[in-house]
């Protein structure tokens, strides 16, 4: 598997697996797997207050999303979206419209809640349905 960002990811990733590992006392990929599911991991918070004006760093951060936004768009695609845009769309979809669930999924849900007793009118009665 590539890193992402070639070189410059895998050097990421390797700052990332010492600051959270090494640094942070996490298990490191060096050490065996204690069971579960494990992902050490590191924040790093910044008072961009302290880096110059509020206002202005916010406009320079605008500037350059609104510059990635020109970038040429790859076959396919009508747009370029900055990370988090899809899912914040996707959030709103739900919001607005609901989660969708097909109908076969929609039918085990029923079918699960019934072995636990909950009847197909409290379900229908739950989600509004008619």
């Amino acid at each position: 598997m590539l890193s992402f960002g070639r070189h410059k990811g895998s050097g990421l990733a390797v700052m990332c697996e010492i600051m959270a590992g090494a640094i942070g006392g996490g298990q490191r990929v060096d050490e065996p797997t204690r069971g579960g599911i494990l992902n050490s991991m590191v924040a790093t918070v910044i008072d961009l207050s302290r880096l110059g004006d509020p206002a202005a760093i916010a406009e320079n951060i605008e500037a350059t999303k609104s510059h990635i936004r020109t970038s040429r768009l790859a076959p396919g695609f009508d747009e370029v979206l900055l990370p988090g845009e899809p899912e914040r769309r996707a959030a709103q979809h739900r919001a607005e419209v609901g989660v969708e669930v097909d109908a076969t999924t929609w039918q085990e849900i029923r079918e699960a809640a019934g072995k636990i007793g909950i009847t197909a009118s409290e379900i229908d009665r739950a989600v509004g349905a008619n």
